[in-house]
């Protein structure tokens, strides 16, 4: 099986894109990749006591989500999957069924439906926030994200976060989610403008050094045949997919977006509390293999497990950083994520619209615009020049990979 440990909000870094190191090249001499074992931090999400795991990891949950990932796989809707994105501060006008990866997370019966992932929020706004799940099939109609048949969001506690703290929900593929911030008048309290509008989906790996290719890839390429040797020792630094996970534990569908074959290495895991984070990319340490991206796009039952796909199924925690290097060629890095979580801040009174983009990563971050790329600290500089700090992009692509080291 197609296993390993994954996470949340995934932080794609260009920039990474310049270093690399081949696998010819002695790792020896390399500093050891940080792990929680070697004083960094637990995220409080995965400690005990942070949920019941009799629950999360239960057998039963985890069989039928593979169930609902097949039936996709059949239909050919996770192959029209959109990637994961987030928008921070958008306009309520701006709000387009375009937006929304597949049909509605929402049953006849107010049950979430399709394959799930789990999306870890904080809310370090200075308000209490809701969480709404948009339902398609009623008018973009607005219910809360953990009780569906419960509406509007903020008349759910369970939905409802106050300043500081966070939430790990249960959320469909290709659905769509506000985070409303809570107006109080008086006794009342009443939803306001939306801080941050969530897509989850898949999480694309590209080339952040050229233009990515949409699949369907060309006929022409072909996933390059390995030495089974080099594959099988590879394959057996991979962990095997246990049920005994820590809490919150995230599962992710990873995608290939650069039409080439891609090794996917674990390089550590990384405090996202600390000021330490952004100098920690491009950092090269002893990597381990974690999982393969081929290129093959036909569906089988399989799909997401099989090593030639261009989908993978992984399972990981907030905090750890993969590396993705093409295969034929390991010392060209052309991907980096550290996964982090969705982070909720306030957003500017003004509806002013800036741009700030970086040339090294290929990221533009607009306020009342999409955000692609995970990059809490762009974020940040650009609305503290409104006075305001506001949205974390969650995941653009919220992430989960590869090999959870603890």
């Amino acid at each position: 099986m197609k296993k390993a440990h994954l996470s949340t909000l995934l932080i794609h870094l260009g920039a990474a894109v310049a270093s690399g190191l081949g696998a010819e090249e002695d790792t020896v001499a390399l500093p050891k990749c940080p792990t929680w074992s070697d004083g960094i931090p637990v995220p409080v999400e995965h400690t005990d006591g942070a949920c019941d795991t009799s629950i999360q990891n239960n057998p039963e949950k985890f069989y039928a989500n593979e169930a609902a990932i097949k039936r996709s796989v059949a239909t050919g809707e996770l192959l029209k999957m959109k990637d994961e994105r987030s928008w921070i501060c958008p306009d309520e006008e701006g709000f387009s069924t375009d937006m929304v990866g597949r049909g509605t997370g929402v049953g006849l019966d107010g049950e979430i439906l399709g394959p799930m992932t789990k999306w870890i929020v904080r809310n370090k706004s200075s308000s209490s926030i809701s969480i709404a799940l948009v339902d398609t099939n009623r008018n973009n109609f607005e219910v809360s994200a953990v009780n569906p048949k419960t509406s509007p969001a903020h008349h759910d506690v369970e939905a409802v976060l106050r300043p500081g703290e966070w939430k790990s929900l249960d959320v469909a593929l290709g659905s769509l989610l506000h985070v409303r911030e809570l107006l109080t008048m008086g006794d009342s309290v009443a939803p306001g403008r939306i801080l941050l509008r969530h897509r989850p989906g898949l999480i694309p790996i590209r080339d952040r050094s050229v233009k990515s290719l949409e699949p369907p890839y060309s006929e022409d390429v072909k996933e390059m045949e390995e030495n089974p040797e080099e594959r099988d020792a590879k394959e057996a630094q991979r962990p095997y997919f246990s049920f005994n996970r820590k809490c919150n534990s995230l599962s992710r569908i990873f995608v290939n977006r650069t039409g080439k074959p891609i090794d996917v290495y674990w390089a550590g895991a990384s405090n996202l509390d600390s000021s330490s984070v952004a100098a920690e990319r491009g950092n090269i340490c002893q990597s381990r293999f974690a999982f393969h991206l081929g290129v093959d796009v036909t569906p089988t039952e399989d799909f997401v497990h099989r090593r030639d796909s261009f989908m993978s199924e992984e399972n990981s925690y907030l905090g750890h950083r993969f590396v993705a290097r093409l295969t034929s060629d390991p010392s060209r890095v052309v991907d980096e994520v550290i996964l982090d979580r969705s982070n909720v801040y306030d957003c500017p009174r003004e509806r002013k619209v800036e741009t700030l983009a970086s040339a090294t990563q290929g990221i533009g971050v607009e306020v009342s615009g999409a955000v692609d790329e995970g990059q809490d600290d762009v974020v940040k500089k650009l609305l503290t020049g409104f006075g305001a700090v506001a949205s974390n992009l969650t995941a653009a692509y919220i992430g989960t990979l590869g090999t959870a080291a603890v």
